[in-house]
């Protein structure tokens, strides 16, 4: 609409409600006018603002946050973590220790320390049995800090994939 005849139309409206007393014009046209001006005045926009500043960055998370994650892949024994999926695990810090046995794999020199560890198997007819050993453990060689035995319920452990999650 042409902003000169909203214009023109809003004059003529206060006009007649400022009159209307004096003309002795009833109640209800005058809350008629009332009612239309206020119709048309609050469906009036402005120009669009500009944008706000960036906010300031959030504090760190609390403990619980994650400190590493990884993909073990159960099927090789040359390139164990699939390190797109992780985050500070790297092959040099999982072993798979031969004289151990299938689906033992010992996790040490992890460059963070963690309050728990969770795993999933990548298998559904798989079970994953976490023994959290810290220091010797007659499985690993050396002090690891977690030793992983991966299981199905009917048969003897078996390298398969599974995911770890550790917490700080």
């Amino acid at each position: 609409m042409n902003r000169k005849y909203v214009l023109v139309g809003l004059a003529i409206v206060a006009a007649i409600a400022i009159a209307a007393p004096v003309f002795g014009l009833p109640q209800s046209i005058k809350k008629a006018i009332k009612k239309e001006v206020t119709k048309q005045v609050s469906n009036a926009t402005g120009p669009q603002g500009q944008q706000g500043q960036q906010g300031q960055q959030g504090q760190q998370g609390a403990a619980g946050t994650p400190v590493g994650y990884a993909f073990i892949n159960g099927s090789s024994p040359t390139d164990t973590v699939d390190e797109t999926r992780s985050l500070n695990i790297t092959d040099a810090n999982v072993t798979r220790p031969v004289a151990a046995g299938t689906g033992v794999y010992c996790f040490d020199n992890l460059p963070f320390t963690f309050k728990n560890a969770v795993g999933t198997s990548e298998n559904s007819s798989r079970m994953l049995a976490m023994q959290g050993l810290i220091g010797d453990a007659t499985s690993c060689a050396g002090d690891e800090q977690l030793q992983v035995v991966q299981t199905s319920e009917t048969t003897a452990p078996q390298n398969a994939g599974f995911y770890i999650l550790f917490n700080n």
